[in-house]
This record gives structure tokens, sequence and C-alpha cells, in this order.
């Protein structure tokens, strides 16, 4: 059985391979995001079907929700237009 729900993936604009996660929630994924901070680290929030096993099977819709730099620049990507 699939299933459609959100996955918040944290990735890396320098070190992908090691840094890449999957969070159930928004809070773990940017509490986890924030400590990597220095890899240049944003999230994604991603509408997906998983499998029974949690893996991701296909994605809907993707969209970035927090950046590295959002804090310093005052920029809030919650707020922007889809």
């Amino acid at each position: 059985m699939n299933v459609a729900t959100y996955v918040y993936i944290v990735h890396s604009d320098i070190n992908e391979n090691n840094i890449y996660a999957e969070f159930a929630t928004e809070e773990e994924a940017i509490d986890y995001a924030r400590r990597h901070k220095d890899e240049l680290t944003y999230v994604d929030k991603v509408d997906a079907a998983l499998d029974k096993d949690g893996e991701i099977l296909e994605i809907f819709d993707e969209r970035t929700i927090w950046v590295y730099d959002e804090e310093e620049s005052g920029v809030n990507f919650e707020d922007l237009p889809e």
C-alpha cells in the first residue's frame, strides 16, 4: 500500500552525500539543517508517495521551506507564493 504524505528533506549545496537526510517533521529537519549550516544546507517540503517501509516511491510536489542564509537575509520562504 502506498501512502501520500509530507517528507522533509535536508540537502547540502556542498556535501550532499554526507548531509542528505529525510525527516517526518519540519521541526526535526530544520533543527538538523541548522546544526549543519556550515555545509550550506536547505530543507525541502516534499509531497510524496511512500511504500510500506517509508521509502519515497514518487514525488508529487517539492518546495524549499528553509535555507542556511534565510535567518541572516530576512527572507521567509514560507511566505513566498507557490
